[in-house]
């Protein structure tokens, strides 16, 4: 006879499988407080933390805009049609995927740990979509005017997929690095909207079980840093270092992305293996 404290197996996955989604909702929904404090610090972005391009309309032209804004909706729809799934559920079905979740929460982690002197946001659609500029998050240093890095994110961190990202991302560094159409800038210590090129790209990677972890250790506020939340950003920045160090062996480096890639070495890097996370944490 079944004891009244056991349940059978199959509620036990419900449970788990619910929980999983009201966390990954959690982390979700802090984005919208990131891009409301970003919009706040005169970064035009929308509440998942991408670029407003309509905001870019000193510099592109509207059929310009109107035109990428086209080439994002057409991709869209290529992966709606891909996944049997129509247009409007997009954004639904990519939370449940790792890659979407990892972004989000590096995003979420960075702009809960990175001083004030940085800007961490998602890259446009455009540049996400875009084969040319194709990049995840971009790292603006207020202090140096200029795009330091971009992220290129990857959830695994070992077998064929990882091999891969981690080539194709060494392969775009000797060619130029990122081309950004819809970034950030300084400009007479004013934030500007603009476009950046030859930005080094450095992959960030957790496994699927991290990224699952990492929604249910995530903490809802600006305020609190979890363990896990500063294991994860050490863990990033430990292995951009590791990255740096792989990309100064490659004697055919772009020399504009070699020249980007040692200011934020030598200008940025420091500051980000010496977070003092108890500063964050003091209000």
């Amino acid at each position: 006879m079944e004891k009244s404290f056991e349940k059978p197996r199959i509620e036990y996955s419900q449970e788990r499988d619910e929980q999983q989604e009201k966390n990954i909702e959690k982390v979700f929904g802090f984005l919208g407080k990131v891009a409301e404090r970003l919009r706040g610090r005169g970064v035009p972005v929308k509440d998942d933390c991408r670029p407003d391009m309509g905001a870019y309309k000193h510099i592109y032209s509207e059929d310009v805009i109107k035109k990428d804004k086209k080439s994002v909706e057409e991709e869209e729809e290529k992966h709606a049609k891909k996944r049997g799934i129509k247009k409007e559920a997009i954004e639904e079905e990519k939370k449940k995927t790792t890659g979407e979740q990892l972004e989000v929460l590096a995003v979420a982690i960075l702009n809960k740990v990175l001083p004030e002197r940085f800007i961490a946001i998602r890259s446009s659609l455009f540049d996400d979509f875009s084969r040319e500029h194709k990049v995840d998050i971009v790292l603006l240093d207020k202090e140096t005017g200029s795009v330091v890095c971009a992220f290129d994110d990857v959830s695994d961190t070992e077998g064929p997929l990882f091999k891969k990202k981690k080539a194709e991302v060494m392969e775009r560094n000797k060619k130029g690095g990122a081309r950004i159409k819809y970034a950030l800038g300084m400009k007479d210590k004013e934030l500007i909207l603009c476009s950046q090129e030859y930005v080094p790209i450095f992959y960030l990677a957790l496994s699927e079980r991290s990224i699952k972890n990492g929604m249910k250790e995530f903490k809802d506020s600006f305020d609190e840093i979890s363990d896990y939340e500063k294991e994860a950003f050490d863990l990033f920045v430990q292995e951009i270092g590791n990255q740096f160090a792989e990309l100064g062996k490659k004697e055919k480096m772009h020399h504009k992305v070699r020249t980007n890639a040692i200011k934020f070495y030598e200008k940025v890097l420091p500051v980000l293996q010496n977070i003092d996370y108890n500063l964050k944490t003091k209000k």
